[in-house]
């Protein structure tokens, strides 16, 4: 799975000097590493807009842009507890939270990020506008909880369901 869906890509550690020959002939330079720990690389949007001003930057960090959880390096079980979406899982019973199998939120943040750095492409395309993106895990579970903060009669909601075990999702 990793050869197929990185089959196209190139992951460069930052500072051995790859990332700044490549950026003059890329369109976008994505990276998730804490705030901090870009500017020592020179990966802030700042610093490679120096350079090149048209290219797209991405920053997708894994917990929150800002805050006391920006720091935190990546682990999905660790945002799924400290947002409370693991007390929203349907199979989630009274008070016992339930880890996830499959890393939903990952998913749902590089959909999001696929969707702005999309975006950000045709701005720059159609308007000459070049835009920075940060979409975080945060994000993703803003985004995936939208569904469970609708209130409409007859709604279906697949989290937050009955947490007594009974219901459409086992």
């Amino acid at each position: 799975l990793w050869r197929y869906a990185n089959r196209t890509k190139r992951v460069v550690p930052a500072g051995d000097g790859v990332v700044e020959a490549l950026a003059p002939s890329a369109d976008v330079v994505i990276v998730d590493r804490p705030r901090g720990e870009l500017a020592i690389a020179g990966l802030t949007c700042e610093q490679l807009r120096a350079h090149h001003p048209a290219l797209v930057h991405a920053w997708m960090p894994p917990h929150a842009p800002t805050g006391e959880t920006a720091d935190l390096p990546y682990d999905e079980l660790l945002l799924w507890a400290w947002t409370g979406l693991a007390a929203q899982q349907p199979g989630a019973t009274s008070d016992h939270p339930v880890a996830p199998v499959v890393p939903i939120i990952t998913y749902q943040q590089g959909a999001l990020g696929a969707c702005a750095i999309g975006a950000a492409l045709v701005d720059r395309a159609r308007r000459g506008v070049v835009h920075a993106c940060t979409v975080s895990g945060l994000h993703a579970v803003n985004a995936m909880n939208t569904s469970i903060r609708i209130e409409y009669p007859g709604i279906f909601r697949p989290f937050g369901a009955n947490k007594d075990g009974t219901g459409a999702s086992p």
